[in-house]
């Protein structure tokens, strides 16, 4: 019975190895062929066992990728086209491998991505594409991947800036690493609502993280920023410590500047604890050229006349809220915390005698310009109704005048008809009616 087994045993191993190619080596489910020098026909062409499920083509000086040559790799699960020569990623290269969850194609010389780059990976999991020359991420480029992708490597590329609309929509993306790149941009909204377990940025070139860059933004672990030149100023210092509250503990990364600062020692979610002069003013909430007055935990702003309200928001007036172009702040301002993440906020009141002398003598105002608008108004159509009148009664006399003339040129000419039809008329009288001379 052992021999029997040991005998299968043998020939799977002798089996397995006939089968596999001469070049390359074969374990188990996996076939390594690594510095064979693969041209793209050679890629088309190689035999690869039915059972070999994991595919490693490392250091085989590809140049070029193509749906055409990829055929017959589409049951595999996991492929590794690493420390290669190709640039690029045509169009429906992967489309048919359903079953891929593993993609490395890290160490080659990518430089750009399309959106159908990544198509036909509809299980892919994870995807490494470090050490290349990527410059930019467009929008949409991973959405062929929203339902599967859970992790993605981007380290060591050359990306400059991230853009709204690449990561947001995969719902499934657990860990993304972006470290080592020249990333100096962020996008105001490119992780928002995001629920993630680890997000590497370190060591690259940001500065300013905007306000609405994590709104929303839920992570297990931590955000590294780490080796980043951040400004730590007070606008920015007050504004880390409003808008990123729900990170306090995640957000991992030191301040660059202001320059009295020893570099990288002091955490920006504590900056503005360490910068005396700092209060909520910084970021300037009073709206309608309200004068601001505060602290590192509250403010109250002085409105111009007009205007009332927390931020000086509210146009007596006009009677409407005005929002700022840009948000600098959140829309609630929260004035007290509670356990870090429990906001209060102060319901605005007029508590002040003048403050309320005051918005009575606004309303008087108010009320005034708008007596004096009815007034005039007034006025404009009592003098329409005037001109109207006169213009009634001057073409009322124009018409008497003109009947009275038709009248009278009527009369004469019926008298005169009369006068020389009857022969017994007074000769004398029916000369002067003839003439004209009696009136009729």
């Amino acid at each position: 019975m052992k021999i029997t087994i040991y005998f299968g045993l043998i020939l799977a191993i002798v089996r397995q190895t006939f089968s596999c190619p001469t070049e390359c080596f074969c374990m188990d489910r996996k076939m390594t062929c690594q510095n064979v020098i693969l041209k793209e026909d050679d890629l088309a062409n190689l035999q690869i066992p039915k059972d070999i499920t994991e595919l490693v083509l490392s250091s085989n000086e590809l140049k070029t990728i193509s749906e055409n040559t990829m055929t017959n790799l589409r049951h595999l699960e996991s492929l590794e086209i690493s420390d290669n020569a190709f640039t690029k990623i045509p169009i429906f290269t992967f489309r048919g491998f359903s079953n891929l969850r593993r993609l490395v194609l890290s160490n080659n010389q990518i430089t750009e991505l399309t959106e159908g780059s990544f198509i036909g990976l509809d299980k892919c999991g994870h995807l490494d594409l470090k050490q290349n020359r990527i410059k930019q991420l467009q929008p949409g480029v991973f959405d062929k991947l929203t339902l599967s992708i859970y992790e993605i490597h981007l380290e060591d590329n050359e990306l400059k800036s991230l853009q709204n609309g690449v990561f947001p929509q995969l719902k499934f993306l657990k860990d993304l690493f972006l470290t080592r790149n020249e990333i100096k941009n962020i996008d105001s909204q490119v992780f928002a609502q995001m629920r993630m377990e680890h997000l590497g940025l370190g060591s690259n070139q940001i500065q300013v993280i905007p306000s609405s860059a994590f709104e929303g933004f839920r992570i297990k672990t931590r955000i590294n920023l780490l080796n980043n030149p951040l400004d730590c100023s007070c606008k920015h210092a007050m504004g880390y410590k409003i808008n990123f509250q729900h990170l306090r503990h995640k957000l991992w990364g030191h301040c660059k500047t202001p320059y009295h600062f020893e570099p990288y020692s002091t955490e920006i979610m504590n900056a503005h604890e360490e910068l005396d002069h700092c209060s909520m003013c910084d970021l300037n909430p009073c709206r309608n050229q309200g004068k601001c007055t505060g602290n590192k935990t509250s403010f109250k702003c002085a409105c111009q006349e007009r205007y009332k309200g927390q931020t000086c928001e509210v146009n007596i007036c006009q009677g409407y809220t005005q929002k700022p172009e840009v948000s600098v702040i959140p829309d609630r301002i929260p004035l007290k915390q509670i356990n870090h993440t429990e906001i209060v906020i102060v319901q605005e009141r007029i508590n002040d005698e003048d403050d309320a002398k005051k918005l009575k003598i606004l309303y008087a105002m108010c009320s005034f310009e708008f007596i004096v608008i009815i007034c005039f108004v007034v006025y404009f159509m009592w003098k329409r109704y005037e001109e109207w009148k006169l213009r009634k009664k001057y073409e009322h006399e124009k018409s008497r005048a003109i009947l009275f003339s038709i009248r009278n040129q009527t009369n004469a000419q019926l008298a005169k008809a009369l006068v020389e039809e009857n022969e017994e008329f007074p000769a004398d009288l029916k000369q002067m009616i003839l003439k004209g001379s009696v009136p009729v």
